[in-house]
Parts: structure tokens; sequence; C-alpha cells
């Protein structure tokens, strides 16, 4: 998924808060290990999605961009 550059920060998380439904219909096609999406046809919001979909059904392994998003996230300074 050369084409497709990774939400790995918390601030570029926030960007694609206008796009929450896209991220929901990626990752419940992520659940179900629906194809590999093509970026150019999907929003990054729904390729993020359907990438941590895959993860959560168990089709793939976290990838170093989840994982570094995850960490951002759940830093002290995010938490309310």
């Amino acid at each position: 998924m050369s084409e497709f550059k990774p939400i790995n920060d918390v601030v570029d998380l926030a960007l694609q808060d206008f796009c929450a439904d896209d991220i929901q219909a990626g990752y419940m096609a992520g659940l179900v290990c629906a194809p590999e999406p093509i970026a150019s046809y999907f929003s990054r919001a729904f390729v993020h999605g359907w990438l941590n979909g895959m993860v959560d059904g168990g089709h793939a392994d976290m990838s170093e961009h989840q994982e570094r998003l995850g960490d951002a996230y759940s830093s002290p300074q995010w938490i309310h």
C-alpha cells in the first residue's frame, strides 16, 4: 500500500475526524478481511480504519505506524 500515507500521530488522526464514517466503514471492512482498498479510490481515513480492522480481526499484524499512533494516543498529554 505504497500510495497510502499512514496516520501515525495524534494530530494527523484528529484531522481525519470529519471522516469518522469512513474510518468506521474501513474498520468494518477490515474486520471481515475485505480486499486491500486502493488508496486512490478510498480516503486515508477509510484505509486507516481498514488497517485497524485487519489487525483487530486477526488478519494482519500491527504495523510500526499503528504502534506509534497507539503510543502517542495513550500518552498522558492526550488522556483527559
